[in-house]
């Protein structure tokens, strides 16, 4: 089937979460033009790389719409809300053309969120450390603390969160890619009312805490080299779903 390339995505739309809006592919590889661009809650017509973010009831419902289609998943993973649920995927799956799992140890490939590709991580990551402990905090779910402290929200952009997680030693946050970005940048991550099964697959998960001083006590580093593996995950699945698209008949620039 050949046809134009569509993104199924999370845009500022449908979010204010700016880890979900900076999480699709086609923001940071340029050879997939022209492409079409919807969101979840569109039904998409062609081929569609389905990603980043978690899965929700939306999404299974375009895939499921989708079945006959070329379909990739790039960099998505489990998002069951509330405490001790076990991680959740469609038996679908196994129909897609190719997919990449977010998720540490699930049945599929690991395929990390594809922001870890922004170049601002170069920038950032040799960051002068200025504050023992930062917060991240999810803009729906305030953390109060004595720490400086930013919001996940859209209007902050991926360079403001960036540069205020890159300022602490420890960054103490609900969200998901507050952990993820700060071990990015080599930064400790403390977790504090993680509710919701992506955070114990995480690759390197942190324990869940109900206070400020807990989660700092309990911060977890990275692993070394951890931006380096994310993007070597992410530029081998990338030629993966290249040989998809062309199978398909999809052209792109190279």
């Amino acid at each position: 089937m050949a046809g134009t390339l569509t993104f199924c995505h999370a845009t500022a739309e449908f979010t204010r979460n700016v880890g979900d809006i900076v999480s699709c592919p086609k923001q940071y590889f340029t050879e997939y033009v022209p492409f079409s661009e919807i969101d979840y809650v569109h039904n998409p017509e062609g081929p569609v790389i389905f990603g980043g973010g978690g899965f929700s009831d939306n999404v299974y419902n375009i895939m499921l719409a989708v079945k006959n289609r070329p379909k990739i998943i790039w960099g998505m993973g489990t998002n069951v809300q509330g405490y001790g649920h076990r991680p959740h995927y469609l038996r679908d799956f196994d129909t897609f053309d190719l997919v990449g799992c977010r998720d540490w140890g699930s049945p599929y490939r690991w395929v990390p969120c594809v922001s870890c590709m922004s170049p601002l991580f170069d920038k950032l990551k040799d960051t002068r450390i200025v504050h023992e402990v930062v917060v991240y905090e999810g803009w729906v779910s305030p953390i109060y603390s004595p720490y400086p402290t930013m919001a996940n929200h859209a209007m902050n952009g991926l360079i403001r969160c960036l540069r205020h997680i890159a300022s602490g030693a420890i960054v103490v946050t609900n969200s998901y890619h507050g952990i993820y970005w700060a071990h990015l940048l080599g930064r400790k991550a403390a977790g504090i009312w993680l509710a919701n099964s992506k955070f114990p697959v995480m690759r390197y998960p942190v324990p869940n805490s109900d206070n400020v001083k807990d989660a700092i006590a309990n911060a977890i580093a990275p692993g070394v080299g951890y931006l380096a593996e994310c993007r070597a995950a992410t530029l081998a699945f990338r030629q993966e779903v290249n040989k998809v698209l062309q199978k398909h008949g999809i052209q792109f620039t190279t």
